[in-house]
């Protein structure tokens, strides 16, 4: 059941959205080994662009089983922080999408390094960026600098921990500038820096939000690390 709805929704998913809009599953690392490979056979009729995060990262080994065994390319790198975590990946081809995070793998100058050893494994880039526009300006610099870019997380829809539809970025109140989408693209800024700067007093603007650590619970009570 498990399974069967969990397909489903993807195919809800795709009959919305039309054949015109590319559809990323994100997972968030939710599932097994065998279970991903079900759910990625089940939904390849929908022609997904990715599946993102199908299980927890940790054993690469698992993760190219997993890509042997689906026709769906993987994404995945989100939580990692150094090279070596993608070298482990890229080489065993158990991804096509690097999910290289700037606040974690050592900044632009870390990403570069990312995605120049992406690149020699012809594997593409999609910068995580669930963050405020700050991050945005850092991606968009990497994105503009490298040859194996594919998209860019443009963060429209959770505002303090609550899921909302809107046209504007997370946090565009806390800078100056921020770029807007036109036809799924945005301008490259060309200011100094990394393009934007904060207005005054933006803590004021937004609050620290302090997020309690939850988990999510089995049917049976016990805990679910994602």
């Amino acid at each position: 059941a498990k399974m069967r709805d969990a397909i489903d929704n993807v195919a809800r998913m795709r009959e919305v959205a039309g054949n015109d809009m590319d559809l990323c599953i994100e997972i968030h690392r939710r599932l097994t080994p065998a279970e991903a490979i079900v759910f990625a056979q089940g939904i390849e009729q929908f022609h997904p662009m990715f599946i993102e995060d199908p299980m927890r990262y940790e054993d690469a080994d698992s993760m190219a089983r997993i890509a042997d065994k689906i026709n769906i390319p993987i994404a995945t790198g989100e939580r990692f922080s150094t090279i070596y975590e993608f070298q482990t990946l890229l080489s065993r081809n158990a991804m096509e999408y690097a999910r290289v995070d700037l606040c974690l793998c050592g900044g632009i100058t870390g990403a570069r390094k990312v995605a120049a050893i992406a690149e020699a494994h012809n594997v593409m880039i999609v910068p995580h960026n669930p963050l405020s526009p700050v991050g945005l300006a850092a991606c968009l610099q990497l994105d503009a600098a490298i040859p194996n870019f594919a998209i860019q997380e443009y963060s429209t829809g959770f505002e303090a921990n609550v899921m909302v539809s809107q046209t504007r970025h997370l946090g565009t109140d806390m800078v100056d500038d921020v770029p807007l989408p036109v036809e799924g693209f945005v301008q490259i800024p060309d200011r100094p820096g990394i393009g934007l700067d904060l207005v005054p007093d933006p803590a004021k603007i937004r609050p620290a939000l302090s997020k309690p650590v939850l988990m999510r619970m089995h049917k049976d009570g016990s805990p679910v690390d994602q």
